[in-house]
């Protein structure tokens, strides 16, 4: 958190550098977003009835054909009591809904008719899925990022004047819930996503300064040069994992060259190597489900060297290797870090492992 927090100096001294460069951004004004306070007045509500099964009826969810409630969780093979208990959560939450800034910032630019209309509305956190799904719907605006987060206390501006938006954005989610419904009927199951990353800001600072630093260059592990040394001893660092839904690898990303971009995707057997400069950007790898940083920061026991690297391999496990790891390699359940930072121990040869499910990733570090 103290990281994040300290993005806000580091912004302030990129605006700065901006500004000295071109005269459009010394001309920039800070404008505070406020709405009346009506906006803010009563509590959001989700139906008159807080029945389940008489919503789940008024929306042609349960019906003659599809029978009750009880019918409909046994399809969709979910838990009768856990869906109740669910249900009545999302209700509670709406007493304590709050009105994001995405959505305040559009309701301020519509109130105040501006004559050059903003093009782009956007946060330090991406936008959750209602927002996102509101500023499509609205047509207006842009925002450049979704995380696709559903919050049970979101709210809309009660805004009388703009009752429309509401009423559209409600069509719209309608739609889509009864398409969700249809396809976890079709499949026997609603489909479940692991909880993304909300933050389009790193965790882990990039640089402590603004200056432009080379990164990475990465190399296969036939290409690795065969005299790094690895005298140099790590006993501990710090790690940076979370669990969020992505794509599987596509084919054409193995043809790119590992020196021209950012992120690594490593197979199941491969692996792949790197060699870090201090103060260069940090590393990103996807494994499945599994995304996590590499980071050289100056907190390192050799970083007090002139320009210290680190070199690194990545590798997936296959089934077999998971089986044979036993307590060679400590193994850390990503899913299972409840802080945002952790500091793990790695093993004697400066090995550690990260899992989020069956998808496990070897890190062995070569301090040089």
């Amino acid at each position: 958190m103290i990281k994040k927090v300290s993005r806000y100096w580091e912004i302030s001294r990129q605006l700065y550098r901006i500004a000295k460069k071109f005269p459009l951004a010394r001309n920039m004004k800070v404008q505070l977003v406020k709405l009346p306070e009506k906006a803010f007045k009563g509590q959001a509500s989700m139906e008159n009835s807080t029945d389940p099964e008489s919503v789940l009826s008024k929306h042609g969810f349960i019906n003659g054909k599809q029978g009750n409630v009880q019918q409909l969780c046994r399809k969709l093979k979910l838990n009768e009591d856990e869906a109740s208990s669910r249900y009545n959560e999302a209700i509670a939450a709406l007493s304590k809904a709050k009105i994001h800034a995405e959505i305040q910032i559009i309701m301020f630019c519509e109130m105040q008719a501006p004559r050059i209309f903003p093009r782009v509305v956007s946060s330090s956190k991406d936008a959750c899925f209602l927002c996102n799904t509101f500023v499509t719907r609205y047509g207006r605006m842009h925002t450049p990022k979704t995380h696709g987060r559903l919050y049970p206390g979101w709210r809309f501006p009660n805004l009388p004047d703009f009752k429309s938006f509401q009423q559209d954005l409600s069509k719209s989610l309608l739609e889509n819930l009864r398409r969700s419904v249809s396809l976890g009927l079709t499949q026997g199951k609603l489909p479940v996503y692991p909880f993304p990353n909300e933050s389009t800001v790193m965790t882990v600072c990039l640089s402590e300064t603004t200056a432009s630093i080379p990164g990475i260059s990465l190399r296969t592990s036939t290409d690795m040069v065969s005299s790094m040394s690895t005298s140099a001893g790590l006993s501990e660092t710090l790690l940076q994992a979370e669990p969020a839904l992505v794509a599987d690898r596509l084919s054409d990303i193995r043809r790119l060259s590992f020196d021209s971009i950012h992120t690594m995707y490593p197979v199941e057997g491969e692996v792949v190597t790197g060699v870090m400069k201090y103060n260069s950007s940090c590393r990103h790898i996807f494994a499945g489900s599994l995304e996590i940083y590499i980071c050289l920061e100056d907190s390192f026991p050799f970083a007090t060297k002139k320009e210290p690297t680190l070199g690194f391999d990545v590798e997936r496990l296959t089934a077999e290797k998971r089986k044979l790891l036993g307590t060679t390699c400590p193994i850390i359940d990503v899913e299972q870090i409840e802080d945002e930072e952790a500091v793990c121990s790695l093993s004697e040869d400066n090995t550690i492992c990260l899992a989020v499910g069956e998808v496990i990733l070897r890190i062995t570090a070569h301090p040089q």
